[in-house]
């Protein structure tokens, strides 16, 4: 079988008024897909790249310009999104994903969504960062891709280019047991927080916290990525914290976590959704028992 390592490029909003809040916020917009194929020895055999045409965050913002060296003008010349996603996803076939870092796969999953694209299309997929501190560092944090290639003797070219970056990605495969990485793949997942599904913030203030607690659990959670929630009992994970457990109608089950901020007497939230994991669970449970 073989295997994609993916990176993606992009945008945002150059100011937070400017962002794509409806039917969620939009993080960012994908201007660069770039992949290399590997065989099943994690060789390169095939490299994929396109340049994409923007629709919400048209012009560059300044530092992602800057990082990237890529212009608006220059993206007025690429393909469309839905024409590059069709394209990379036939390319891709059946193939698994990997990526360096959390971020790359539910950006892609975002940016299908409000393309109105569906997100079965995305294939299993690993992010290399949890094999490679397993196998190499053991620090259980994040380490950017020059730093990861550079420890172990490769060089990175480009940076911040998508097809760039994930040649330098596929190079790490070279230095890792990927058979054995993706064999306890899953234990190392379950042992992170995984990457939030999506944020919401609350519209308007509350003059109480158990209004605002109220008005959530009243209203619900329903979002395009999930369809509706349904939400357990809060649990008081502090005076500024609350935790639920939550399930859609396919008996996908997520973690909520509802922060809490104070400002002249009113109250305000970001609800924010992650998959349940192993560790959200432990977490839930703990601070169950303390409550």
């Amino acid at each position: 079988m073989n295997h994609v390592v993916l990176d993606l490029e992009w945008n945002q909003a150059r100011v937070p008024a400017l962002a794509v809040t409806k039917p969620f916020y939009l993080k960012g917009e994908i201007f660069q897909i770039g992949a290399v194929m590997l065989d099943e020895r994690f060789e390169p055999i095939d490299r994929f790249n396109a340049l994409i045409k923007p629709v919400y965050y048209r012009k560059m913002h300044g530092k992602v310009k800057q990082l990237t060296g890529v212009s608006s003008e220059r993206l007025a010349k690429g393909e469309s999104f839905q024409t590059a996603a069709a394209r990379f996803f036939s390319w891709c076939g059946n193939c698994d994903i990997f990526t360096w870092g959390p971020d790359d796969v539910p950006m892609l999953r975002d940016n299908l969504v409000i393309h109105s694209l569906p997100t079965d299309a995305i294939p299993k997929h690993y992010d290399l960062q949890l094999i490679y501190d397993d196998q190499i560092t053991h620090e259980h944090r994040q380490f950017s891709l020059a730093f990861a290639a550079e420890n172990v003797g490769e060089t990175l070219t480009d940076a911040h280019d998508a097809l760039a970056d994930a040649e330098a990605t596929s190079l790490l495969c070279r230095h890792l047991d990927m058979k054995a990485g993706m064999e306890k793949y899953a234990r190392l997942y379950d042992e992170v927080t995984p990457p939030s599904v999506f944020s919401l913030r609350s519209s308007k203030p509350y003059p109480s916290k158990k209004a605002l607690v109220n008005e959530v659990s009243r209203q619900g959670i329903n979002h395009p990525l999930t369809g509706k929630l349904t939400l357990s009992d809060w649990v008081n994970a502090s005076p500024w914290k609350l935790f639920a457990l939550a399930e859609n109608y396919r008996g996908e089950k997520f973690f909520v976590d509802l922060r809490l901020t104070k400002k002249e007497n009113a109250w305000q939230g970001i609800l924010t959704v992650h998959p349940l994991n192993a560790r959200l669970k432990s977490l839930l449970d703990k601070k169950s028992k303390e409550a």
